[in-house]
């Protein structure tokens, strides 16, 4: 009988009060734009690549164009022409990065 007193005494304390949590919005983490100056290269000449594309040297590291073909790129823009010095502007989306400026030297 007093372990029934207890629980109706305690439960009315431990009850929910009917209030959802609220929920703070996490705003995404935005991509971090660049704008540099680097080299640009077709990736059959790059060791680590070795198979032709569009690629960019970000932080010491050949990270493909996304958007090559609305900058109006070839698919092998600079095929066997090792590295080309560039000025790039744009942002690293999924591992590949998206120009908004290419500007070759």
């Amino acid at each position: 009988m007093k372990f029934l007193a207890l629980l109706l005494i305690a439960l009315p304390l431990t009850a929910c009060s009917g209030e959802e949590p609220i929920e703070t919005p996490v705003d995404p983490v935005p991509a971090k734009t660049t704008s540099i100056s680097t080299h640009v290269q077709c990736g059959c000449t790059i060791e680590s690549i070795g198979h032709c594309g569009n690629f960019v040297e970000i932080d010491s590291k050949y990270i493909p164009i996304a958007n090559d073909k609305e900058l109006g790129l070839g698919h092998m823009e600079w095929c066997k022409q090792g590295p080309v010095a560039a000025d790039v502007a744009g942002e690293v989306v999924d591992g590949k990065f998206v120009a908004s400026k290419l500007d070759t030297k």
